[in-house]
């Protein structure tokens, strides 16, 4: 019965007007205003976990903010022939001090800003998903850390050694601060969320979204895409690119031999 047969009926006298609906009853200002209240709740739960994000990524850029003097020292410490960093502007160390603190404040809160967003979904999963999620953090923050490391201690020193070699008589470098410190951040901290791909795609292999064997036969394009997002994530050399694509490449094989593995797993559970 629709709800314009039961008002009819309730002016006909037919139905008390107090009476409970019937069964098969569409209710659909109720309805609407349990969506409007669960879609209200889960907006102010995302603006909760935004707004703590956000604090803990500008305390976090403070602490980093206090010791980038130390960081900008150690960075540019083995800088060969270099002679030390310049500016060239009066607010340049101090804004490149900003950059690096927010920069290296969001490589601190990644942490934080993973369990914000298993925390919103987690609920809303089942017991098994929920831990493998709650599971999946350290090994994010350890890909992310260890990407980052390889982009410092493997990558920067020998991009910069490669790059001042060009250097000569005539060529005496004299290197900004605020361009030495894009380079060095763009070349490492990209580095740690690029380290995400085996687990991305794992987890898209294991919903059954990403196939390996189709993976491997469009390798070439896969290929094409990390060249082009090497480009867009380092400076302009083609040096750097070069740099950053190498470990993309390998990455992908590794994250082919995963998604076969998660795979053929998640092909067996389906089949039991």
């Amino acid at each position: 019965m629709t709800s314009d047969e039961t008002r009819e009926k309730a002016a006909a006298g037919l139905l008390h007007p107090d009476a409970p609906p019937e069964p098969g009853t569409a209710q659909p200002a109720d309805d609407a205003g349990l969506d409007h209240a669960v879609l209200t709740a889960r907006l102010i739960e995302v603006r909760g976990r935004i707004i703590r994000t956000v604090l803990f990524w500008l305390a976090a850029s403070v602490a980093v903010y206090i010791v980038s003097p130390r960081i900008i020292d150690h960075v540019s410490r083995g800088l060969p022939g270099a002679g030390g960093l310049i500016f060239l502007s009066p607010a340049e160390a101090f804004v490149t001090r900003i950059k690096l603190a927010l920069a290296g404040g969001l490589a601190l809160a990644v942490p934080f800003i993973l369990l914000q967003v298993v925390g919103f979904f987690a609920p809303r999963l089942s017991r098994r998903r929920r831990r493998a999620a709650l599971a999946v953090i350290p090994l994010a923050v350890l890909l992310f850390a260890a990407g980052m490391a390889f982009g410092y201690a493997v990558l920067l020193p020998f991009a910069v050694d490669f790059l001042l070699r060009f250097s000569g008589p005539e060529l005496v470098p004299m290197l900004s601060l605020a361009a030495f410190i894009r380079f060095v951040m763009w070349l490492v901290v990209p580095l740690g969320f690029i380290f995400q791909l085996p687990l991305v795609i794992s987890f898209l292999a294991g919903l059954g979204i990403l196939d390996a064997r189709a993976m491997a036969r469009r390798r070439k394009y896969a290929v094409l895409a990390i060249f082009i997002i090497s480009a867009l994530l380092t400076p302009t050399d083609v040096f750097s690119q070069f740099m950053m694509a190498v470990p993309l490449l390998v990455l992908y094989e590794i994250s082919l031999i995963i998604a076969r593995i998660v795979g053929r797993r998640a092909a067996r559970r389906r089949d039991a």
